[in-house]
């Protein structure tokens, strides 16, 4: 619009004035133009100087500080690893004797631990070698027990012997022995009646009440017994007969009755006997068993049996059944005597014809031939041995079964305490391992808190470096301070390092990228800003030369107005 305005007002200035005036007004305009033109473009070349120097002195600045900064980061760097360094030595040294301490502790327990078992194991030897002289000891007494038990059976055997052979032989001397005196053996007999009764009185009352002996396994009928035995009637006269060894009667169990028929008529048809004799001491019976008539198994300090009394009044048994059998022998023997002296036939061949066939039966005796009575002897006493030895049998299991019980509960003692031993140990183990473990604990602690102080300490000093530092410095040494936090929380390896060097050199280039990007917007900005106020200046003073030639035509139309006028005038 300008330029249209502006070539409309030349049309009117070369309509008006001419075009050589016009002319050299434009040239005159061009000339000032062009020189116009050069000075703005010196102008322009001087700041381009003036602003590349200004660049280039900063980026000589840049330069020498990022050269600084770098030196300065390398000697903080240096001074770091440096401290770190000192810092892991110092942890190290820390740990390293910590160790050591711990090395030593663990050797002294090992020490100690290696003494106490060498105890422990000697103790053991110890144990096992009480144990085996123990058992060697025992073993010897078992051997020798074994050995006085054999002996004593053997002295058993061989005393047991000797008395069937001396009963034999009394047997055969009652035998052979003809009968001199009836009344005076009815008399032994009475005789022997009351002293068996004055025995089982004296032996009830030092045993006890009847009570206790029906409580240990007496007999119900001891009186019965004794005064069957009492009521017995025999005949006073008769031909004397020898005195027979006569045995106490047990008070235990009720005596045999008379044997035979014979016999049970003799006694229906006895007298009552006549005047007793005084009761004279019994004489010494033969004994059959040394077990049953030893006075240690009479003792009443010997031991109980647990299948009931052993050691009570059965020991008299034997006693009885040999006096019950020669009672019945002499029974026998008397009855028949007394048939013989009331026959009318009774003569005294017939007398030596009995004798002559008592002494064949003695023959056929000594030959091998046993009577049924001397067998059912033998078999009561063979019976008798037998639950004697059955009972000796009893009482040694019930000592063998407590001697086990007591080896038993000997052994699982041993065993108790040798699983306490080893429960002991174990918890001692446990202890020991609970112990380390609390002071490697206890020791993690320590460098924890030892770590955290240090830590705490430089914090400290960074944060009251980063107090008295200028803010720019403050935000660098904040960018420094977030860089070692990173490299320390990776461990300051070398990869965390480069990474660490990599992102500030891309920091770096991004800083310096943003200051050239917004150097570039300033100078365009600048450049703009001088074109628009370049282009306002032209145009004002394009304003202006168009108020000028305004004027001058003006002007000129006014000179032309009077040069007219004058001309005008002159003419006329």
């Amino acid at each position: 619009m300008q330029t249209m305005m502006v070539k409309a007002e030349v049309f009117r200035l070369e309509a008006s004035f001419g075009s050589q005036s016009i002319k050299v007004y434009y040239e005159d305009d061009e000339r000032r133009r062009a020189i116009e033109a050069e000075e703005r473009r010196e102008r322009e070349k001087e700041e381009e100087e003036r602003i590349r120097a200004a660049l280039e002195a900063e980026k000589r600045k840049e330069r020498e500080r990022e050269e600084e900064e770098r030196m300065e980061a390398a000697l903080e760097a240096e001074r770091r690893k440096t401290r770190e360094r000192e810092e892991e030595e110092r942890i190290k040294a820390a740990i390293e004797a910590d160790k050591k301490k711990e090395r030593e502790r663990e050797q002294q327990e090992r020490a100690k631990a290696a003494i106490e078992a060498e105890k422990r194991k000697d103790r053991r030897e110890e144990e096992e070698d009480r144990c085996q002289s123990s058992d060697a000891e025992k073993k010897t007494e078992d051997d020798e027990a074994k050995e006085r038990s054999e002996r004593a059976q053997e002295t058993k055997r061989k005393e047991r012997e000797k008395d069937e052979e001396d009963r034999l032989a009394m047997e055969v001397q009652l035998l052979l022995e003809p009968p001199s005196s009836l009344p005076q053996v009815l008399q032994e007999l009475e005789a022997r009646i009351q002293s068996a009764l004055a025995l089982g009185t004296k032996k009830e009352a030092a045993l006890g009440s009847p009570a206790d002996l029906e409580d240990r396994g007496a007999g119900a009928g001891i009186a019965e017994s004794v005064a069957q035995e009492v009521s017995f009637n025999f005949r006073t006269e008769a031909p004397a007969l020898p005195s027979v060894p006569a045995a106490p009667v047990a008070a235990l169990a009720s005596p045999r009755e008379p044997q035979g028929r014979k016999a049970r008529a003799v006694q229906q048809r006895s007298p009552s006997p006549g005047p007793r004799a005084p009761a004279a001491a019994p004489p010494k019976v033969p004994i059959l068993s040394e077990e049953i008539s030893s006075p240690r198994a009479a003792s009443p300090r010997s031991p109980r049996s647990p299948l009931g009394p052993r050691f009570g009044l059965e020991q008299y048994e034997p006693y009885e059944r040999f006096i019950n059998h020669q009672l019945a022998l002499l029974d026998e023997e008397l009855a028949l005597l007394d048939e013989e002296l009331r026959s009318v036939h009774a003569k005294e061949p017939y007398v030596q014809e009995q004798l002559q066939a008592l002494e064949v039966q003695l023959r056929a005796v000594k030959l091998g031939w046993t009577p049924p009575e001397d067998l059912q002897r033998n078999s009561e006493l063979r019976k008798a041995q037998e639950e004697n030895e059955r009972s000796e049998m009893r009482w040694r299991n019930f000592q063998a079964t407590k001697i086990q019980c007591l080896v038993r509960k000997r052994q699982a003692r041993k065993k108790v305490m040798a699983v306490r031993k080893k429960e002991e140990a174990r918890v001692q183990q446990m202890s020991v391992a609970a112990m380390r473990q609390r002071m490697a604990e206890q020791h993690h602690k320590c460098v924890n808190v030892v770590t955290l102080r240090l830590q705490a300490r430089w914090r400290g000093k960074v944060v009251r470096r980063w107090f008295l530092q200028q803010p720019e410095e403050r935000k660098q040494l904040e960018e420094r301070q977030r860089q070692q936090e990173e490299a320390r929380s990776k461990q300051l390896s070398i990869e965390a390092t480069r990474k660490m060097l990599k992102d500030r050199e891309t920091q770096r280039l991004t800083f310096h990228a943003v200051k050239l990007q917004a150097w570039w917007r300033g100078r365009m900005t600048r450049q703009r800003y001088r074109a628009v106020q370049e282009e306002r200046r032209r145009l004002q003073r394009q304003q202006r030369r168009l108020q000028e030639v305004s004027i001058t035509s003006k002007r000129l139309q006014d000179v032309e107005l009077q040069q007219r006028t004058r001309a005008a005038q002159k003419i006329q």
